[in-house]
């Protein structure tokens, strides 16, 4: 809102003033330009590291990176190993037998996670995925019953108290940071004890994955 009530406010004073106008439009082109690797994924990540060393350094938001500089800008680094990430999904999805497959959700507890999903997966013949995260949840459970579900990651005591079955498929890793390999599980969740339309609630989150599902479990 503070941008735009800005443009209006100045584009009244620059019309009558057309030099700083064309001057406040270079000066906003070149601007952009400068950042644009910084806000899209242009640049191989050897050179995204050194160019966002030398214009822009943004904060790591990770207490493991023991050199920063040697980091990509937190925000690519959740994007590093999106696909493969995709890829691995889509051979547990490919594996399904074809009546499990057609009713099949693929949940994600990472709005990375799904946005890859989203991003990636129609390529891998996928369906968009379903998230509790943030504004995720707000699509809701896309009409799936949770008879079957692809769960990349999530609480183990949640999903057992929300499914009858719940099986380890593949275990994902990527080196997010240098030095440190994280770790993703999906998971195969069968014959959910509650529609999904109703048990639905007990996904949504914004910082901690729940750990109990209140709706399944009929507790207070």
């Amino acid at each position: 809102m503070f941008l735009a009530a800005g443009a209006v406010f100045l584009e009244r004073r620059l019309q009558h003033y057309p030099a700083w106008k064309y001057t406040t439009l270079i000066a906003l082109i070149g601007s952009g330009l400068v950042l644009l690797p910084i806000g899209l994924p242009i640049l191989p990540i050897k050179s995204l590291i050194r160019y966002s060393n030398t214009i822009y350094r943004p904060p790591t938001l990770s207490k493991f990176a023991q050199d920063n500089s040697a980091q990509a800008p937190w925000h690519f680094r959740l994007m590093l190993g999106w696909e493969d990430t995709v890829a691995q999904v889509a051979q547990a999805y490919q594996k399904l037998l074809p009546r499990d497959r057609a009713e099949c959700a693929i949940l994600a507890w990472s709005y990375d996670n799904a946005g890859a999903i989203d991003f990636f997966g129609p390529a891998y013949h996928l369906p968009k995925a379903i998230s509790g995260r943030t504004g995720y949840y707000f699509w809701g459970s896309r009409d799936y019953s949770g008879n079957v579900v692809l769960s990349l990651g999530g609480n183990l005591t949640f999903l057992r108290q929300t499914f009858n079955s719940v099986e380890t498929v593949v275990i994902v890793t990527h080196e997010k940071i240098v030095g440190l390999r994280s770790t993703l599980a999906i998971y195969l969740c069968k014959g959910i004890k509650r529609p999904l339309s109703e048990s639905w609630p007990a996904f949504k989150y914004y910082f901690k994955q729940p750990t109990t599902n209140l709706i399944t479990t009929d507790q207070p």
